[in-house]
């Protein structure tokens, strides 16, 4: 059994690979992308990824919230990381247009790392 979900792994692997090839040398400012957001109960948004796969931007979007959580701990701010993680709400991926998510100064950039990534950390204000 765990032959069989190693395989089926890699093939889903492989499909993002190919989905993410296919977009490469042809992302424009029209380009469908995938945005999550999350941030801190009491404020705004303050974290966010933008990218060609759900499966990676929810994936990116989680490390940094784990990453916010133990800076925010070792900060002494919180008395466990557990208790920094339920400080940040994840609003969830949604899907939008590039240009309606970057500023046009801000597209270039965004086209050459989600060409080469395939994820990009947009400013957010």
């Amino acid at each position: 059994m765990r032959k069989r979900q190693a395989r089926h792994k890699k093939i889903a692997t492989k499909s993002r690979r190919r989905r993410h090839a296919a977009h490469a040398g042809r992302i424009t400012g029209n380009t469908t992308v995938y945005m999550a957001g999350a941030g801190w109960r009491d404020s705004d948004t303050s974290m966010g990824v933008c990218g060609l796969d759900k499966a990676v931007v929810s994936k990116k979007i989680h490390e940094i919230m784990k990453d916010e959580a133990k800076r925010a701990y070792d900060d002494e701010s919180y008395d466990s990381v557990g208790d920094a993680m339920d400080g940040i709400a994840y609003y969830g991926v949604s899907t939008f247009a590039l240009k309606d998510i970057v500023s046009a100064r801000e597209l270039p950039e965004a086209i050459r790392e989600l060409s080469g990534l395939g994820y990009y950390y947009p400013e957010m204000t």
